[in-house]
């Protein structure tokens, strides 16, 4: 699993403008369940997406289609991480499917 930062580089009007063709490329990455879920930064520096996987190599040749990426307004800055805990049966029946078995913590 990995969690996948990225800062915009370019002024916010420019990221605006391929932010369509950005959007199509994330979409299509979370129809086919590589993308789990992911958002803005506050404030608005870029985003984040929290990904299945455990290939790194992987990741870095996805991220490089970005268009983004391709038009060299965004760095990506992805971590690999391991999730052990959730706080839900449903988060962890969700991360088991993508992948990531947990166990739910105790709130005792």
């Amino acid at each position: 699993m990995f969690l996948l930062l990225n800062t915009y580089t370019a002024p916010l009007e420019r990221i605006d403008e391929l932010i369509p063709e950005h959007r199509a490329w994330v979409k299509d990455h979370f129809a086919n369940g590589t993308f789990l879920f992911g958002g803005r930064r506050l404030p608005r520096t870029g985003g984040f997406v929290v990904a299945a996987g455990d290939d790194p190599d992987a990741i870095a040749a996805l991220l490089a289609d970005d268009p983004l990426v391709r038009h060299g307004v965004v760095e990506w800055h992805p971590v690999h991480v391991e999730a052990q805990f959730t706080n839900s049966e449903t988060w962890r029946a969700l991360l088991a499917e993508a992948g990531a078995p947990t166990e739910v913590a105790d709130h005792a």
